[in-house]
């Protein structure tokens, strides 16, 4: 953890950690930080899957953000293509973004865009992002 100058308390959980209640859950309930960043080894994000899951449990207490991003590897190999500009569109979910203080999340999924390199700016607007009200109701079993 570490208090950063004009972005204020932020936080590292790597993967798992961010499922566990004992340290990092307790922790993030304890300090309220005002940023999680959470690298997973995992598939795409999707709503409903731990991550949106966690990320919006432990928001919701806390008023934190939350950025999860994945791997694009293993995304390609799940998807069974041999290059990332093959994965189907909507089927790239490289980082999940919460607003725990307006209870909003986005899904970023990189598969919108065809550029190579493969770039993706996303601005921090939670306003414009659907509720996850919204992102429940289109829930995908886990896998």
């Amino acid at each position: 953890m570490r208090d950063l100058s004009g972005v204020g308390r932020t936080m590292v959980a790597i993967c798992e950690d961010l499922e566990q209640s004992d340290p990092i859950g307790d922790t993030i309930l304890a300090i309220r930080p005002d940023w999680v960043m959470t690298p997973v080894l995992d598939v795409s994000q999707e709503p409903g899957r731990w991550t949106h899951q966690r990320s919006i449990e432990l928001g919701r207490k806390t008023g934190s953000q939350f950025i999860v991003s994945c791997s694009a590897s293993l995304t390609v190999r799940k998807n069974k293509v041999a290059t990332l500009a093959e994965v189907p569109p909507g089927q790239l979910g490289l980082g999940m973004l919460y607003a725990g203080d307006l209870r909003r999340v986005k899904i970023v999924d990189a598969s919108e865009d065809v550029s190579a390199p493969r770039t993706l700016v996303v601005d921090w607007t939670p306003t414009d992002w659907l509720g996850d009200n919204v992102t429940a109701i289109s829930r995908k079993p886990k896998s």
